[in-house]
């Protein structure tokens, strides 16, 4: 598998669970959304892009050191739950980022 071929299954994989949570954040009371970002230790927002690969794009609104824990091979950091979070646009996850996400580190 190729690293384009990656990119875009990882791409899918956080569109498919932020459609899931959405799914069920639509039926849950609202501040429940806040509550799993604030819970979460690391959160991906998620929205369409026509300009992306399979037109999905994605910004890490929160536990960006545990992102490149992962990437550099730390097995603790890669089984840390991450939640995909459904966003209308680029500007939505933004600012979830600058309101509820990390503040003092950003890569």
């Amino acid at each position: 598998m190729t690293e384009a071929d990656d990119d875009v299954k990882f791409r899918r994989e956080l569109a498919a669970q932020a459609a899931s949570v959405q799914e069920q954040l639509d039926e849950a009371p609202a501040g429940v959304r806040r509550c799993l970002i604030e819970m979460c230790p690391c959160v991906i927002g998620v929205w369409p892009d026509p300009d992306e690969p399979c037109g999905i794009d994605f910004l890490v609104i929160k536990g960006w050191r545990l992102v490149l824990q992962t990437v550099a091979g730390d097995d603790r950091a890669s089984r840390t739950p991450v939640l995909a979070l459904a966003c209308d646009c680029a500007e939505e996850a933004w600012t979830v980022k600058l309101v509820l996400g990390d503040a003092d580190f950003d890569a």
